[in-house]
């Protein structure tokens, strides 16, 4: 599962690095492929990360507070991430609401 999502992800990320233009933009099939693609990675990688946590509050005694440690240093990291992509490589583009577009 964690395979898959992990797939569904890279589409997720490569959507992002071609706005504003992504492919099938302003179409219906377009809306629901990032709607699907959206739906189906956070279910394919929260439902193992769910067992996991499940797992461990199960069989260790202190499983759970590092589970959630992990869980905070990923999103920080994650969020750092993000922050540089944005801000400082400006490596997406907004699409402005009335500026016509040449895809």
């Amino acid at each position: 599962m964690l395979l898959l999502g992990s797939v569904t992800f890279s589409f997720d990320v490569f959507l992002c690095f071609k706005s504003p233009c992504p492919p099938f933009s302003n179409t219906i099939q377009g809306s629901i492929l990032v709607l699907f693609i959206w739906l189906s990675t956070y279910i394919l990688i929260g439902y193992p990360r769910l067992v996991m946590a499940n797992y461990l509050r199960i069989h260790s005694p202190n499983g759970m507070f590092w589970f959630g440690v992990s869980n905070q240093v990923g999103a920080f990291i994650g969020s750092v991430a993000a922050y540089l992509l944005v801000e400082t490589f400006s490596q997406f583009k907004e699409k402005l609401p009335c500026e016509p577009l040449q895809c």
